[in-house]
């Protein structure tokens, strides 16, 4: 997992996230509530022409931990495999201004997870090169 750009193992002991002062103008926000989410990108947009100006994408994927797979077959039958960031669901939903609102994905796998996070990321259309990143855990 990735924080500010530096790789955090934090996760696996169950640690907060850390927060960090975003460097530049760029910010994502995202507010969860009630299964439903606000996002907001914000950033310093010069004087350009308005053929310059782009959609933004903001990506969300819902993330299970602690999910298990019983093997049936081959030479692992009977093996118990435990899995942390499997992508449950993913949606994306385009904006001109970098405001988006609508449901949290969400997945049947869910109630099988022993944790949830959601991750969230802006891109700018088609390109598909992170602007920034934020997430963190869900609660039941």
């Amino acid at each position: 997992m990735l924080v500010s750009a530096r790789e955090w193992h934090g996760w696996r002991r169950n640690q907060t996230i850390p927060t960090f002062q975003p460097r530049g103008e760029l910010t994502l926000r995202l507010h969860i509530a009630n299964e439903k989410f606000q996002a907001r990108y914000n950033r310093k947009i010069e004087q350009a022409p308005k053929q310059a100006i782009r959609e933004t994408t903001l990506n969300i994927a819902l993330l299970g931990f602690g999910l298990e797979t019983e093997v049936r077959a081959s030479e692992n039958r009977g093996r118990l495999l435990k899995h942390d960031f499997v992508v449950l669901d993913v949606i994306q939903k385009t904006s001109m201004n970098g405001r988006w609102s609508g449901l949290l994905p969400s997945s049947p796998l869910s109630g099988k997870a022993t944790r949830l996070a959601v991750v969230a990321w802006a891109t700018d259309s088609p390109n598909q090169r992170p602007l920034q990143v934020t997430g963190g855990w869900l609660t039941h």
